[in-house]
C-alpha cells in the first residue's frame, strides 16, 4: 500500500476553450508522473508536457495542431495524431517523426502495446497495429458491413 504524501494538482483549466473538442485531449503516463494535453494559450496550438510535481507545462516542439496524445508503456515516448498520421517524439526531447504506414482517420487515440507496437484506427474505420518503424503493419479488426 502506498504511504507517501497525497498531492493534489489541477490538470487543466476548465474555462479554456479548445477547438479539438471531439478528440482525446489528455494523456497520463503509465508511471503517473507526466500529463500531456493541448495548451489553449499557445498560439501554435501545441501539446504541452507537464510533470505532475510542477504547476505549468512546456510546449512540445513539432506538435502544433496535434491531438489524441498517448504515451508509451515505458513513459519515454509521446505519440499523437497530426494531419491524419500518427507521430512519435521522445519525451526527453527530439524531433517528432511520422510512423510509416500509420495513416488514421483519428477516431479515438492510438495506444501503445507493451512490445512497442502502436494500435490505431485505420482509414477504413478498423484497427491496425504497426511497429514504430512502420514494419509489420497488420489489420487486427474491421468494421461490420
Amino acid at each position: 500500500m502506498y504511504s507517501g504524501p497525497v498531492v493534489r494538482r489541477s490538470i487543466f483549466d476548465p474555462d479554456a476553450s479548445d477547438t479539438r473538442s471531439n478528440f482525446t485531449k489528455i494523456a497520463v503516463s503509465p508511471d503517473g508522473k507526466l500529463v500531456v494535453s493541448p495548451d489553449p494559450s499557445d498560439p501554435q496550438a501545441r501539446l504541452s508536457l507537464r510533470h505532475l510535481d510542477q504547476l505549468t507545462g512546456t510546449p512540445i516542439p513539432g506538435t502544433d495542431v496535434a491531438f489524441s496524445p498517448f504515451i508509451s508503456w515505458d513513459s519515454r515516448t509521446l505519440g499523437f495524431v497530426k494531419s491524419s498520421a500518427v507521430y512519435t517524439v521522445p519525451i526527453a526531447g527530439g524531433v517528432a517523426t511520422p510512423v510509416p504506414n500509420a495513416q488514421t482517420d483519428a477516431i479515438g487515440a492510438p495506444a501503445w502495446t507493451p512490445d512497442g507496437r502502436i494500435v490505431f484506427t485505420n482509414t477504413h474505420g478498423g484497427l491496425s497495429v504497426v511497429r514504430t518503424d512502420g514494419r509489420d503493419l497488420r489489420v487486427i479488426a474491421t468494421p461490420d458491413s
